[in-house]
């Protein structure tokens, strides 16, 4: 019964730093992320930044391929994060859309102004959950159900 409750003990004292180190690890300078899809869809570019006082913030570039022409839009997004365990859950407050192109020509500032209403519209109160499937200084891997996620610093 002693060696249990030492085990026991002990796990509690090592779960508190683990998690504190992985959350300053998070927060410790932005990452680089390539986002890949595991079901054919198109992946993206993206910043993350887990700030330390739970707020989020996230650049995204993605290029969407509609038959032999491309749509390409660029858009800032805010919000918080959480960690619990190796689960981050991301809730998108406000979504920006900062650039938009057709085949690498910018869009006209109408049909810019409309995909950013519905692109915040559309991510506003959005929330999505992460899994951590390695963290280190330099590096970063989360996955999701159809996507994953690499990064570095």
């Amino acid at each position: 019964m002693f060696r249990t409750t030492l085990a026991a003990a002990a796990a509690i004292c090592l779960v508190a730093p683990a998690a504190a180190q992985t959350s300053d690890l998070l927060s410790s300078a932005p990452w680089t992320c390539q986002m890949t899809s595991l079901v054919g869809e198109p992946g993206a570019s993206l910043i993350l930044n887990f700030e330390s006082n739970a707020a989020l913030y996230a650049s995204f570039f993605l290029e969407v391929p509609m038959d032999e022409n491309v749509i390409s839009m660029e858009f800032d997004a805010t919000g918080s994060w959480t960690l619990s365990d190796s689960l981050i859950t991301m809730e998108i407050g406000a979504a920006d859309l900062t650039g938009a192109w057709y085949n690498d020509e910018e869009l006209d500032e109408e049909t810019k102004a409309d995909m950013g209403a519905s692109l915040g519209a559309e991510l506003s109160n959005f929330s999505g959950e992460s899994t951590i499937a390695y963290i280190a200084e330099h590096a970063l891997v989360l996955e999701e159900p159809d996507t994953s996620i690499s990064c570095w610093r």
